[in-house]
Order: structure tokens, then sequence, then C-alpha cells
């Protein structure tokens, strides 16, 4: 049986725009261990966590980075999920180094508390 994806028109939201924006996270949240049920990996288990991220400034037109919650005005987020990992290939790893603008020390990436991503900004 086939899993069909189609366009349904999609919801009212508003779409971050490509670009780099200052960003603080504001989110994480521990999903525990997750099995892979399908792909390469199936069977495999990993520890996984959510990272989310209010952005700041302003669109190509200078729009303000916001969506209106509500009647009030909310910065535009980003969440995503990734495998608690800080091996050189991790995506966490990857992506924590761009929002810091540097790279894990190899003392760093042995122990990094991700909890202190909470507040933290990157500009």
């Amino acid at each position: 049986m086939g899993f069909i994806a189609s366009d349904t028109g999609g919801g009212n939201f508003k779409t971050v725009p490509a670009g780099v924006f200052i960003g603080r996270c504001y989110e994480l949240i521990d999903m525990g261990t997750q099995t892979n049920e399908t792909g390469m990996y199936a069977g495999k288990s990993d520890h996984k966590i959510k990272i989310g991220f209010e952005l700041f400034g302003d669109d190509e037109e200078g729009n303000p980075l916001t969506i209106d919650v509500e009647g009030k005005e909310m910065p535009l987020t980003i969440t995503k999920d990734y495998t608690v990992s800080l091996h050189e290939k991790a995506n966490l790893r990857k992506e924590l180094a761009a929002w810091r603008g540097k790279d894990f020390t190899e003392e760093e990436a042995k122990a990094f508390d991700v909890s202190k991503l909470i507040g933290a900004c990157n500009g």
C-alpha cells in the first residue's frame, strides 16, 4: 500500500525567508529514545531532542519576522528534531556550530550541556 502525499492548499502560515537571522533558543524538548521503524537504520534506537528557535530581524522587503497569533505579534520560529550526538557528522553539531559561528572544540564535543541553549542567542 502506498503512502500518498498531495498539495491540499496548506494552512495560513508565514514561511521563514532564506537568509541569516538572529535566533534565540526558546524550546528544548527531550523526546527520549526513539526506534527507527524504516529505512537503512530500521531497528536502531537513538536519543532524540527537539530544538526551537525564535527569529528576529526583517525579511528581504524590510518586514519584521513576525506572525499574528490571536491578535498578538509573535516572532517566527523554526523547530527541528535531532539525534543527541556531537559526532563530527551529526546534524546537531553542524547546525549548532553554524548557529554559534564556530565549531565545537574536541573538549566541548565530549560533554556539551544542551540545556544551556535555552534563552541563548546567536547574535
